[in-house]
């Protein structure tokens, strides 16, 4: 995550530390045990979709088009930013 911030975010350093120290302070870690599924086309994406089945989440949000040519998985839609927006605002979601 650091590298993604500080590299594709350009947020300086102390930004960086900022939000990582913001995130361990608000989430909780999970460790799914649940079987890892093999139905995207970029393998690394299968642990994103195994989590969102293990914690049943209602969505995913994410820019990846790998997992967003899914638009489901199980009972996880996947949005983009601007599609969970417009679905949002709409008061269809």
């Amino acid at each position: 995550m650091e590298e993604k911030l500080l590299g594709k975010f350009k947020l300086s350093e102390e930004q960086t530390e900022n939000f990582i120290a913001l995130l361990q302070e608000r989430t909780a870690v999970v460790h799914p045990f649940n079987e890892l599924p093999d139905v995207c086309r970029d393998a690394d994406d299968n642990h994103v979709l195994q989590l969102a089945d293990y914690i049943q989440a209602d969505c995913i949000i994410t820019g990846d088009k790998d997992l967003l040519v899914l638009k489901s998985f199980n009972k996880t839609q996947i949005f983009s930013p601007r599609e969970f927006y417009d679905k949002f605002m709409d008061g269809k979601f």
